[in-house]
């Protein structure tokens, strides 16, 4: 689950992609809500404007992201890696 709420704060621009196009959009408002986000973006301002960009991928560029800490990573740092499904201490490459 993403933590730092600080990514999300008002003014901030991200990226959103829906359906291969691509814009920015700024942070108006955030919270969490019942374990979900709920956010206003500057310049959607009816629920038609809102339905319009339902299923739309956010995306915050990876040089404003927080490193990690101690032992832990970012998924996408993930992409590229062997995986091996380690049994009595031998290691058999899955992928």
């Amino acid at each position: 689950m993403f933590d730092d709420d600080r990514l999300l704060d008002a003014g901030r621009s991200m990226q959103l992609e829906l359906g291969g196009i691509s814009r920015v959009v700024e942070i108006e408002f955030f919270r969490r809500q019942h374990g979900r986000f709920v956010m206003k973006f500057a310049g959607i301002d009816t629920i038609e404007d809102a339905e319009k960009i339902v299923g739309a991928e956010l995306r915050i560029p990876q040089a404003d992201l927080p490193a990690a800490e101690e032992g832990s990573f970012y998924t996408f740092h993930l992409r590229g890696c062997r995986v091996y499904a380690m049994q009595d201490g031998e290691g058999e490459y899955i992928g």
